[in-house]
């Protein structure tokens, strides 16, 4: 074939695409972009470290007062309760600043769907992007945490060229899946896991589409609810747009972009020398799960961290195979994401929560594991692999940490890493049908520390200063009662000098509706996925034998209840 006719094909073809899918060239890449030729031009000329600093504070300003709108305004309980972030973004995607409150596991994974519509819908003619256009996206396989987060991306133009992004995702829990609540453990084909949206311009020229609002009312169970916080996402990244545009009336095009993606840079390169202060060494933990959250299993997530000068490699290899028709599975973005999560809540607090700081960690891992799933897998509880990904890599970090002179925060045991909680759907007290979760699930207990207790039901893993609800506000809208509400209960922890913190206990009820129901996804009750650092703990399946000594000492009681003393000495 001649080079004529091999580049009619090329163009055949090009025009002729039948579907298009996630781009893996965007998907398993997690670094920051390259320079733009406006930032390189930006940067070429010097900058000013002052007046960026002054525009990184009146960002992270207006950030925190947008996440305050979400969390006010918001209909979802993620919403309400802070289960969202707000951030801006270079022109590539890259997250330079978010909210100091809530997800931090989205500055890893948001930087995919900006890439893709930068890709594919810029220089598309029947779709494009202009000043007030605003896309909507929720789909994991294309760069989200998982699927009931629901992100609004809107670009920042001058003079017809995109030079930044704003955007506001929350998660908003029911998305249409199979079950109510937008977390399925019973999805057994990506068509059960409810709404795929993949990033879609739903805003043109800052005005809602109606069709395409339908289109996604109608995709899920709570139609009031996908209106509604779609229009608070659209405030709250508006609220932001406005800060931004009287920066750049004030300091120009110039010093806004230059201190956006310097910010970028410079945590990329400081997480570079943190890792180059480290001693070089590897670090294996494994972390495993016990249910598909319909039969037992064993599947293991396998986690080998090798330092080596500045350069730091996460090695998932020799993980557990995918599991084609269960929904545990979790595509790599969302893995890497609570490494991110990980990163920059537990090793290097300090830090902007920025793209920069997961960017020198080089990621290794099979194609087709259960946390670097394929395409055609469910993902709607992929949380069962991701946060055990999370786990795996705070532990090992704070194994090295020990033989460190510098720390940026405390030696910290795993953190609870399961989503202990109610979800919940059906038809409320005023006759709408609706599915969600509780906002329980943010009452994690903390790790124990090297000289105290854990913290008892503080703070979940994946978000910053979340709060755990308020059942009076709840009843407002759904039809049930907390009859025991946030009870923590004495004497629930095992053998140990320091403890880790405890969740709290709740019962409820429902009551005035004709159908509701509900549903818990937890796994790890016969194979704990939360292990200790500190002496004086055991294996992950401890408890299993000491229930098994406790059944010699009750038989040995009966036998010679005179005996007592002696046993117990034994």
């Amino acid at each position: 074939m001649s080079a004529e006719e091999q580049a009619w094909v090329d163009d055949f073809m090009n025009e002729t695409t039948l579907f298009l899918g996630p781009d893996p060239e965007i998907m398993r890449h997690h670094a920051i972009a390259k320079r733009t030729s406006l930032e390189e031009q930006v940067l070429s000329k010097g900058s000013d470290p002052l007046l960026y600093d002054r525009i990184r504070r009146r960002l992270g300003g207006s950030l925190d007062e947008a996440f305050e709108m979400c969390e006010s305004m918001g209909a979802a309980p993620g919403a309400k309760w802070a289960d969202l972030s707000v951030a801006v973004y270079t022109a590539s995607g890259d997250v330079c600043y978010m909210s100091n409150r809530g997800v931090i596991a989205f500055s890893a994974v948001l930087h995919h769907p900006i890439r893709y519509i930068m890709k594919y819908w810029k220089d598309e003619p029947t779709v494009g992007i202009h000043e007030g256009d605003g896309f909507f996206h929720n789909d994991a396989r294309f760069g989200c945490v998982h699927n009931t987060d629901q992100s609004m991306l809107t670009p920042v133009i001058r003079n017809g060229e995109i030079i930044a992004w704003v955007g506001a995702t929350i998660h908003e829990g029911e998305n249409g899946a199979c079950e109510p609540g937008g977390m399925p453990s019973g999805s057994e084909t990506p068509f059960d896991d409810g709404l795929r949206g993949i990033p879609m311009k739903i805003v043109e020229r800052g005005k809602l589409r109606r069709d395409l609002l339908t289109f996604l009312q109608h995709s899920t169970r709570d139609p009031k609810l996908m209106l509604a916080d779609i229009k608070v996402k659209m405030g709250a990244v508006r609220r932001v747009m406005d800060i931004v545009d009287r920066m750049i009336d004030e300091y120009g095009v110039d010093a806004f972009v230059g201190a956006i993606r310097m910010t970028v840079e410079d945590v990329e390169n400081e997480v570079r020398c943190r890792i180059e202060a480290m001693p070089d060494g590897m670090v294996t933990v494994q972390q495993f799960v016990d249910s598909t959250l319909k039969e037992n299993i064993l599947i293991k997530f396998a986690c080998k961290i090798t330092f080596k000068g500045d350069h730091m490699t996460v090695d998932l290899r020799g993980s557990g195979k995918e599991i084609i028709n269960r929904a545990i599975n979790s595509p790599l973005a969302s893995t890497k994401a609570f490494f991110s999560q990980a990163v920059l809540s537990y090793w290097w607090p300090d830090l902007p929560r920025c793209t920069g700081a997961f960017s020198p960690i080089e990621v290794i891992s099979d194609e087709g594991t259960w946390g670097d799933c394929s395409y055609d897998a469910p993902n709607g509880q992929n949380l069962q692999a991701s946060f055990r990904a999370f786990s795996a890599l705070q532990i090992a970090y704070a194994k090295l940490q020990f033989s460190m002179h510098t720390k940026y925060a405390n030696v910290i045991a795993t953190w609870f890493n399961q989503i202990n909680d109610f979800l919940w759907g059906g038809e409320t007290q005023h006759g709408e049908q609706v599915g969600n979760l509780c906002a329980d699930l943010n009452g994690m207990g903390g790790g124990a520390k090297a000289f105290r207790d854990g913290e008892d039901a503080v703070a979940p893993l994946f978000c910053a200063m979340a709060d755990i609800g308020e059942q009076e506000v709840m009843e407002e809208e759904v039809p049930f009662l907390q009859l025991v509400s946030k009870r923590v209960v004495r004497d629930n922890q095992g053998f140990g000098k320091f403890r880790g913190g405890m969740g709290y206990e709740m019962i409820v009820a429902a009551r005035n509706t004709p159908e509701w129901g509900f549903m818990t996804v937890t796994s790890g009750a016969k194979f704990s996925s939360v292990c200790g650092l500190f002496g004086g703990y055991g294996c992950a399946t401890y408890p299993l034998e000491l229930w098994s000594r406790a059944l010699t000492f009750l038989k040995s009681l009966k036998k010679t209840p005179n005996n007592l003393i002696y046993l117990w000495k034994e």
